[in-house]
């Protein structure tokens, strides 16, 4: 049973009539564009839902990602009349892993740091004992960062396919030139290693709460947002919660971004498959974008391989008309328009830097042009979790200085610390205190190397400034040696209290590359109370496993930590747009080579193939799946669904570089720019100072 209908405008708009038979009971698989009202749709049902007599408690609302669920939890709780005591929306892996918890108590979730930290260590002992040999790759190989993540997709397909050693060797058998031999190596020790510490990763998560779906929570209706970044495993989990109940599930396969976990559309045809007397209604005429944006997303959508002509597509009004995007022939001149151009848009159309976003393909160009951007003075954030602990230089200073409490002290390690913001000491600061120790009797004869190792020994009887701060931190440092056993959170604060904070918060109010420093720094050290708070509740063993835990994540953890409140440009990857939408998006460095990234994903250890083989799309697991083309025009067009009012295109062409394929496709021209200056501050003050120089009275009042 098919329908189409206009969709909702708002939260508050009531449901259509043609909608009706999904009110009476009977599932229903939602498909929209992005911005179409699947959301909107999704409250508006709650609604009415809790209107019907039905609790809060019985209505599921689900996400697959943990950030968009917990806005929409917020969106739902404000929306709503009847107080909830439960979240009001749960990530498929909130949920999963509750399920589980109360099947098996005492089960661990395993973080993503943890589980990449796992799985090097058992490479470690591979390499220690040779095993590595028979899986074809050099030492240099194995040690390899992007190695630990294929490892780790591969694992994934494994588990959620339930692929054992036995039948994993079988299709080895079958297909010699498959290497599939690491993994038949490692997957064994992986899962005992999880199972001895009652421990389950995400995928393992998932298929085993499966088990228990059925019957474990007494949901009446299961609505599932975006349900086009559910994994196989994940629609499998859906089907059995809401085995006899109802069933909602909205999304768009045109908007996947796990595509070598078989999301692109595999939502769709399981639904079909396995839930009977199914209505399919697709949402259309209602769009949030100027016609130019839903005219680009209609042209790109033909492009976007799918099993069907889904009827949901956004539809061109003006198929042959030629639009326009912004070349340079370097990056400097794309930042100057880029920054010019997000100024110009405040002033003149009154929009706050929060409602524009920047939107890059990889993370490295994110952290360029945030870069970038900041020396422009464009106040900017990086979306989602950041690096590693480890790698953020205001959460490792922290995480050094608790490596004194429980070591000896190594002189590069005490040099680093100095000039940290616990102890603050510039370089001249820092030449000044040796001159000064070299003058006291207790380090009389020390080298520099000698000095360093045995300067937190005791507080130093000298009065000035430098040993002053100095003599701060080995009083902390004494107190928490002194202490037999703290929590992480505890051990954490009584560090950070050395910092200077009222001075990190001064220099974070600009919008200047220190106001950016700043306030990265000021976000990590969030991040590192965030996971100290967390450890302390779920491992509960002190400080000292806290920091080897630290120094052993070698990716990020995810959280929903606060990063800040200011209001800031955002700079974003594609995916993580799900459910966000801005006045302004720029999408700028559009290259060739980079978006779209056509090299093969998962090549070397063959997760993608392997997915590809055991979901029935390839017949050879040694074989790449297909081209990767589909997942990057998805990312594309899902970036573009996040525009309210104006967006900017923007490449470089030059000898070396080469706009993207993208514009070709959409039917755009190149169209060269001139910056704008009169909204670069730097620019328009010294030529309003020129003229006020020149004699030209009238610049003063501007300039003043």
């Amino acid at each position: 049973m098919r329908n189409s209908f206009e969709s909702p405008k708002s939260a508050e708009t009531d449901l259509p009539a043609e909608f009706g038979d999904v009110l009476s009971g009977m599932d229903a698989l939602v498909l929209g564009s992005p911005w179409s009202g699947k959301t909107s749709l999704i409250k508006n049902l709650v609604t009415k839902l809790e209107t019907s007599g039905l609790d809060p408690s019985e209505v599921f609302v689900i996400h697959p990602q943990r950030a968009a669920a917990s806005r929409l939890r917020d969106q739902l709780a404000v929306s709503s009349k009847k107080v909830a005591t439960l979240p009001r929306a749960r990530s498929i892996t909130s949920l999963a892993f509750e399920i589980l918890q109360s099947e098996l108590p005492g089960v661990k979730l395993v973080s993503g740091a943890k589980q990449q930290s796992l799985i090097a260590g058992l490479v470690a002992d591979s390499l220690a004992s040779g095993t590595t040999k028979s899986w074809g790759l050099d030492a240099a190989s194995v040690a390899l960062s992007g190695f630990d993540n294929e490892r780790r997709d591969l694992f994934a397909v494994l588990i959620e396919n339930q692929i054992d050693q036995s039948r994993l060797l079988a299709i080895q058998e079958s297909w010699p030139k498959a290497n599939f031999q690491a993994a038949i190596d490692l997957l064994p020790v992986y899962v005992d290693a999880l199972q001895k510490n009652n421990q389950v990763d995400p995928s393992q998560l998932i298929v085993m709460a499966t088990k228990f779906a059925a019957g474990a929570k007494s949901a009446k209706v299961v609505l599932v947002d975006d349900a086009q970044d559910l994994s196989l495993a994940g629609v499998e989990f859906i089907l059995q919660l809401a085995g006899s109940c109802q069933l909602i599930a909205c999304g768009d396969p045109d908007t996947a971004s796990l595509g070598f976990r078989a999301a692109a559309g595999g939502f769709v045809s399981e639904l079909r498959k396995k839930r009977k007397n199914l209505v399919e209604v697709a949402l259309t005429g209602y769009r949030r974008q100027p016609a130019e944006v839903n005219d680009l997303m209609a042209r790109l959508a033909e492009r976007i391989p799918t099993s069907e002509a889904f009827r949901h597509r956004p539809k061109s009004d003006a198929k042959s008309s030629i639009g326009e995007f912004s070349v340079f022939d370097n990056q400097i001149s794309e930042t100057d328009y880029l920054a010019s151009e997000l100024r110009r848009l405040r002033v003149t159309e009154g929009w706050d830097w929060g409602q524009m976003c920047v939107v890059a393909r990889t993370r490295v160009q994110l952290d360029q042009l945030s870069s970038d951007l900041a020396a422009r003075s464009i106040p900017v954030r990086i979306l989602g979790v950041q690096k590693a602990l480890r790698d953020q230089p205001a959460a490792r200073s922290v995480l050094d200085f608790g490596q004194l409490v429980f070591s000896e002290p190594k002189h590069y390690l005490v040099t680093e610390l100095l000039g940290s913001s616990l102890v603050g000491l510039s370089v001249i600061q820092q030449r000044r205190l040796f001159r000064q120790l070299a003058s006291l009797e207790q380090f009389e004869g020390h080298n520099r190397i000698q000095m360093l190792e045995s300067i937190f020994e005791a507080e130093i009887d000298f009065d000035s400034n430098e040993v002053s701060r100095l003599n701060r931190a080995i009083k902390v440092l004494g107190n928490l040696k002194n202490k037999n056993e703290m929590g992480a959170y505890q051990f954490v604060s009584a560090i950070w209290a050395l910092a200077p904070a009222g001075k990190l918060a001064e220099l974070a109010r600009g919008e200047s590359e220190v106001a950016l420093a700043a306030n990265r720094d000021l976000d990590a050290i969030l991040q590192l109370f965030a996971a100290a708070n967390r450890f302390d509740q779920q491992q509960g063993i002190g400080a000292r496993a806290f920091l080897a835990v630290q120094f052993d994540a070698a990716v990020p953890e995810d959280s929903l930590a606060q990063v800040g409140l200011r209001d800031l440009v955002v700079l974003a990857t594609a995916s993580q747009l799900s459910g966000l939408e801005f006045q302004v998006l720029a999408m700028p460095r559009l290259q060739e080579g980079i978006w779209p990234n056509l090299r093969p994903r998962n090549s070397l250890l063959g997760a993608s193939g392997l997915q590809a083989f055991l979901t029935g799309r390839s017949d050879d697991p040694s074989k790449a799946a297909r081209s990767e083309l589909a997942d990057e025009l998805r990312l594309f067009y899902k970036s573009l669904g996040a525009v309210r009012s104006k967006l900017m295109l923007s490449a470089m062409q030059s000898a070396d570089e080469q706009p993207s394929q993208f514009f070709q496709m959409l039917g755009l021209s190149p169209a060269a720019k001139q910056v704008n200056i009169e909204f670069d501050p730097r620019r328009l003050v010294g030529r309003l100072r020129a003229e006020l120089a020149a004699g030209d009275a009238s610049a003063a009042p501007m300039l003043a």
